[in-house]
């Protein structure tokens, strides 16, 4: 029997920034609610009188939030406030005098961007928002003929794919492009979105029998992303600890400790206060007594500690750590992100490692352990670099990584050690 994959497990670098990629999602999930709308019996969206004056194209707060609480699950109508909120601030939707009054669960008219021809439209943001138009329509069930079916390539059986050649016709023959050449653009920016994907990332888009998919993440987008893509940081700054896991009334999760100089990858802002490790974990790394410095430390040579924050770790040196020497435990360890991130923090400052782990997150269930040095991201060597270098090469891939790890097992202890 053919093995079954709906999507591949490892991926290339988009180019559409993490920034991009945030705004373009919260699109997708205002284009998905603004269709949900308009095909909702009866139709939310609609022409209205008010006032003595006729609003085209409009529905009013308590009627979306009477929608949200009953189609979405949000049991609590201020909750479904915050969530349109996020939307309005996006340019998703905004009130029909086109001021800046606050979305409100009354029977105030708003209007969805799309609808009046207000959005700012631009390069950046035109893919997501076709990209979520082409989804919804190749995927509904009242669409015949779909271009996704099951295809076999290479002895592997690719569900709900499709041939290049077969969407840049399905997109000229239903008007999403004008032309070929338009179609072809199309789908380029729709793989640089990451939106659709080659099956095995090994090419870009082509008007080819090349096969491709929708990204796995575009099904499962809902409405409650909404928070955690409103808080996360549109762009990196090197000198600020960045958190793109964050916690909120909504989505409570644990809270790794943090120390000044780490890094977090998808975790929130942390709570607790440093306190020193415990359990097995630190069988795997020796440390420095508190005040040591790099010559008085009775740590052999090829080991140095290094200072960071308020608690301090004794890393290898990459020449050491590089090597095949009986204390290293090499290892491979590939992590799916979900909507919010990959959930670990990484310190150090070349060598990087991983200094706490999300119980609950994407790093955790793949096995991915604090104290583990990372050597490679998908097979790029980062010994040498920083942790915030480190982060802004993981952030690159917000949805799958591959990552060489090494464990640091305790060396055997000197003559010197034993006498203390």
């Amino acid at each position: 029997m053919l093995p079954r994959r709906s999507v591949t497990t490892i991926r290339t670098s988009s180019t559409a920034s993490i920034g991009s990629k945030i705004t373009g999602n919260i699109l997708m999930i205002g284009e998905r609610l603004r269709q949900a709308f308009h095909n909702n019996k009866p139709a939310i969206v609609r022409d209205r009188r008010q006032l003595l004056r006729q609003y085209t194209q409009c529905f009013t707060g308590r009627e979306a939030v009477d929608w949200m609480v009953t189609n979405r699950d949000i049991i609590d109508r201020g909750l479904a406030v915050k969530l349109l909120r996020i939307l309005q601030r996006n340019n998703v939707l905004h009130h029909v005098s086109d001021q800046s009054y606050l979305f409100k669960d009354d029977n105030a008219l708003y209007r969805f961007r799309l609808d009046d021809c207000t959005f700012p439209m631009s390069r950046e943001k035109e893919p997501y928002i076709k990209g979520e138009q082409l989804y919804a329509r190749l995927t509904s069930q009242l669409t015949k003929n779909t271009i996704l079916k099951v295809h076999t390539e290479s002895g592997t059986v690719y569900e709900k794919s499709f041939y290049g050649s077969e969407l840049v016709q399905w997109v000229v023959k239903h008007g999403l492009a004008a032309s070929r050449a338009q179609a072809i653009g199309l789908g380029k920016e729709l793989v640089e979105c990451d939106i659709i994907r080659h099956v095995t990332t090994g090419h870009h888009f082509k008007d080819e029998r090349v096969l491709y998919q929708f990204h796995p993440n575009i099904a499962h987008l809902k409405v409650m992303d909404l928070f955690d893509l409103d808080e996360r940081p549109r762009s990196l700054n090197q000198d600020s600890p960045m958190s793109l896991r964050r916690h909120s009334e909504v989505s409570p999760r644990h809270s790794p400790i943090r120390t000044p100089n780490s890094i977090d990858i998808a975790l929130g802002p942390l709570t607790l206060e440093p306190t020193s490790y415990s359990g097995d974990e630190n069988k795997n790394i020796r440390k420095s007594s508190p005040g040591s410095s790099d010559s008085s430390s009775p740590l052999p040579p090829r080991v140095r500690k290094i200072s960071t924050g308020s608690r301090s770790m004794s890393p290898v040196r990459t020449r050491g750590i590089s090597s095949d020497e009986e204390y290293m435990v090499k290892n491979t360890i590939k992590i799916t992100g979900d909507s919010v991130g990959f959930g670990f923090v990484v310190r150090g400052e070349g060598p990087s490692y991983v200094h706490t782990v999300d119980p609950a997150g994407p790093a955790a269930a793949a096995g991915l352990k604090a104290k583990q040095y990372i050597t490679a991201v998908n097979s790029v060597d980062v010994v040498h670099k920083k942790h915030q270098e480190l982060a802004h090469i993981i952030l690159e891939n917000p949805y799958y990584i591959t990552l060489d790890v090494v464990d640091h097992n305790p060396l055997p202890k000197t003559e010197e050690e034993d006498e203390d």
